[in-house]
């Protein structure tokens, strides 16, 4: 018994499951089929190529969680939408999207979260039509005439006098570029933060729609800071997802540190008896952290932080057996820093029927031919903050697009970002066993001296690593051993 008990911790430690199995699809029909059912889990096994008006592949399932695995969805000429989601709180994940008239299209839908889709297409690259709450999140789009289109016409263009159709949009640490609007937002007031929006036509098109009832609809609205639903959540909060394991009872044992020190932190709570907790933050997770939970399931990968105001993640999936880690929180203080940035980046966020007063923030939008910032009517009102960004036309003065930087006199100037750090799996495949997820925790998490001990995520898969993998397993048991 003592060994399986072994067993249970290192498993626990290695690759914490937090999902049912996933369905697999290999062909449009397939695909479309799986996705029409509810909460439908399906991942895409190979490369697909179509042709015609019909979607590849149409997503109609509520919370349906489509992963591509960074398969790409092809159309052969005549290939007019690659994928189609009319079904509310639709996830998107880890797509490739090539020469469909337009790659993504939500069309009619709420709540649909879009994550690491990578599209080429001639007219559209991801197209939003009579959809609220819809959040893109690491897209990127090349060429088109919109590579971003909120209600656009087919040539990119806004449009005078059109309702809004779409609020709660966001689109973050995105990548536009080569198009002939980069963002075309005609009929939505979209949140703009992290994404960088050079050599297009026009960088982004923001018009005035007329407002209408209900939330965001006359203003920027981002639903996951502003409703989230999961209690504790505020624009610049920070969430903890954490499963139980070892290196999750190091992190959570300097939460109440973190708390006085004025760390604002919500965690995803572990144990027997937490199950209803758990489903909230879950749901609430692939809504609204999407780089979080697609993690899941890479031995070393919990516990991961985000934050939904910037879309920053600590760890994220580079491929199904490796993770990119963006920031490395190794003890407190650095734990505390992520959540001061945070925090710095909520505070944008406020309380009531506008609750984002800077829409525009943190972007690069550089090296456009015609403009980059383009204001209709009173949509400058949305206010801008920390942007990078050169030409700009409609904002009431110079600084109020929020142009902290301006553009390089010989095209794009901006810091590169760090060379993200790969982190190896620790053993060939994710055992699946849901079961071992997240065991009790002891009441109180033990002392550590260091985080540098932290059994989370030996730095590669050698022996020595499985050694140490196996002695955070016994030192587990022998924790719970004590406290019985």
């Amino acid at each position: 018994m003592r060994s399986r008990s072994v067993l249970v911790a290192a498993l626990c430690l290695a690759a914490p499951s937090a999902s049912a199995q996933s369905l697999q699809c290999h062909t449009c029909a397939d695909c479309t089929q799986l996705l029409a059912t509810p909460d439908a889990q399906v991942e895409l096994t190979a490369d697909l190529t179509f042709s015609g008006s019909d979607p590849c592949v149409d997503v109609r399932g509520a919370n349906a969680r489509f992963n591509g695995l960074h398969h790409t969805i092809r159309a052969q000429p005549s290939g007019v939408v690659a994928v189609r989601v009319s079904a509310a709180g639709a996830n998107l994940r880890n797509l490739q999207l090539a020469g469909a008239d337009t790659g993504l299209l939500i069309q009619g839908a709420r709540d649909v979260t879009a994550y690491d889709i990578t599209v080429d297409a001639p007219v559209r690259g991801l197209g939003v039509e009579r959809s609220a709450n819809v959040r893109l999140e690491r897209v990127h789009t090349r060429g088109g005439h919109a590579g971003v289109s909120f209600g656009a016409r087919d040539d990119g263009r806004c449009d005078d006098g059109r309702p809004m159709a779409s609020p709660g949009a966001v689109l973050l640490r995105s990548t536009i570029e080569g198009a002939d609007v980069g963002v075309a937002a005609c009929d939505a007031r979209p949140v703009l933060t992290g994404n960088t929006i050079v050599r297009n036509g026009v960088g982004v098109w923001l018009a005035a729609p007329a407002s209408i009832a209900g939330p965001g609809g006359a203003a920027p609205w981002d639903a996951c800071a502003c409703a989230s639903g999961l209690d504790g959540v505020r624009g610049g909060t920070v969430t903890l997802y954490s499963s139980g394991c070892g290196g999750c009872q190091v992190h959570e044992g300097w939460m109440p540190s973190l708390h006085r020190r004025g760390a604002d932190i919500v965690v995803r709570e572990s144990g027997n008896g937490t199950e209803e907790a758990q489903h909230r933050f879950d749901r609430f997770g692939w809504r609204c952290m999407p780089g979080v939970m697609d993690s899941l399931g890479i031995p070393g990968c919990v516990p991961n932080y985000g934050c939904a105001a910037t879309g920053a993640f600590a760890k994220r999936r580079d491929t199904d057996g490796s993770l990119s880690i963006d920031v490395a929180l190794h003890s407190e203080d650095d734990v505390l820093h992520f959540a001061q940035a945070c925090a710095a980046a909520g505070s944008r966020y406020a309380r009531g029927a506008r609750c984002v007063t800077r829409a525009v923030a943190d972007n690069t939008v550089c090296d456009n031919r015609e403009v980059d910032l383009r204001a209709v009517g009173d949509a400058a009102r949305a206010g801008g903050a920390d942007n990078r960004c050169g030409r700009v036309d409609g904002w009431r003065d110079g600084t109020s697009a929020g142009c902290a930087s301006p553009c390089g006199q010989d095209g794009v100037v901006r810091t590169p970002p760090p060379e993200p750090h790969h982190e190896p799996s620790l053993v060939p495949t994710a055992p699946a066993a849901p079961a071992v997820e997240a065991p009790q925790a002891p009441a109180a998490p033990p002392t550590v001296a260091t985080p540098a001990t932290t059994p989370e995520a030996p730095a590669t898969g050698s022996p020595w690593a499985l050694v140490a993998l196996l002695a955070a397993g016994l030192g587990a048991v022998w924790w719970r051993g004590r406290t019985r």
